[in-house]
């Protein structure tokens, strides 16, 4: 053993004298290395591409010959199916806040974003004309497209009542004169009532 373990210190030692000091800089980042691989490798490894059928990577010339005869190509065709599809659903996010009627500890994004994938332009006509849930949106096929939570208030009915309460007292300080709105009693009729 100690024959052994001396060896391996000897060299270390020895590959300690040759060691290039380059080697202690980071490694740069391998941009475009498969763009590199293939400079190097003819040209390979490439993406073969099938419709409906994900693409395969193929390593050398048998390999892509093989996957043509399957049907395969080099050049990529856009594929619009299939698609996400996106809608707000708060059923969720009322399941994960309980009994709770406020709003304000849950997450805006993405908890409540549902998606699901349509295999086809028919099922996804289905998914969007078919009778939306009380709480969710329609489906969308962008995420931009989904409409944005009305959280309602964020302070509580007795702090935005006080808030409202020193608006309206701020303005008739200035004397200025209040619209009423219809139905509503002035405070001089309000304190002829109590009378």
């Amino acid at each position: 053993m100690k024959g052994n373990m001396s060896n391996k210190n000897e060299i270390r030692d020895l590959l300690a004298q040759f060691h290039d000091s380059r080697a202690d800089n980071a490694m740069p980042l391998g941009i475009d290395m498969i763009e590199q691989m293939r400079g190097k490798n003819g040209g390979y490894p490439r993406f073969m591409y099938k419709d409906g059928v994900n693409a395969e990577m193929v390593t050398n010339k048998g390999q892509e010959q093989a996957l043509a005869q399957l049907g395969y190509r080099r050049n990529y065709s856009h594929q619009a199916y299939p698609a996400t599809l996106y809608r707000r659903n708060m059923t969720m996010v009322k399941q994960r806040i309980g009994d709770s009627k406020e709003f304000e500890d849950v997450p805006k994004f993405p908890d409540h974003l549902e998606t699901i994938i349509a295999r086809d332009e028919d099922h996804e006509l289905a998914l969007k004309t078919a009778r939306t849930p009380k709480d969710c949106t329609e489906w969308v096929s962008n995420v931009s497209e989904v409409p944005e939570v009305d959280y309602g208030p964020t302070q509580s009915p007795e702090a935005t009542i006080a808030q409202l309460r020193g608006q309206i007292e701020a303005l008739q300080a200035k004397g200025a004169a209040l619209p009423m709105p219809e139905g509503a009693m002035s405070k001089q009729e309000r304190q002829a009532n109590r009378k």
